[in-house]
């Protein structure tokens, strides 16, 4: 996963503005609030060039969202050693499979 910069910001809102309906959110969060800021980080990965999945911490939860179910545990799971979170969010999918991996959570 790459810890999003400014530049990031357009290509982030619009793969996210394709799911609206499953990330509203986090959207709105990125619009007000920019990618970085002292609450708040956003993380994204890509396959051949194309965003796949976008993790948002804002404060102490996380907000993640992948198109087409395209959650990598393991990502996440990096993410989550290193900001531990009291809450995440996201769609029912995307949860089940975390939750699978990481029951601790």
């Amino acid at each position: 996963m790459k810890l999003a910069e400014e530049k990031d910001t357009g290509r982030i809102l619009e793969y996210l503005r394709e799911g609206l309906q499953d990330c509203v959110y986090l959207y709105i969060d990125v619009i007000n609030y920019g990618i970085a800021t002292e609450n708040m980080k956003v993380w994204f990965s890509e396959e051949n060039g194309a965003i796949k999945l976008v993790v948002m911490k804002y404060y102490d939860s996380f907000q993640i969202y992948s198109e087409n179910d395209g959650l990598d545990v393991d990502e996440v799971k990096a993410l989550l050693v290193q900001y531990p979170v009291t809450m995440i969010s996201g769609k029912k999918t995307l949860i089940e499979k975390l939750a699978g991996e990481c029951p601790e959570y």
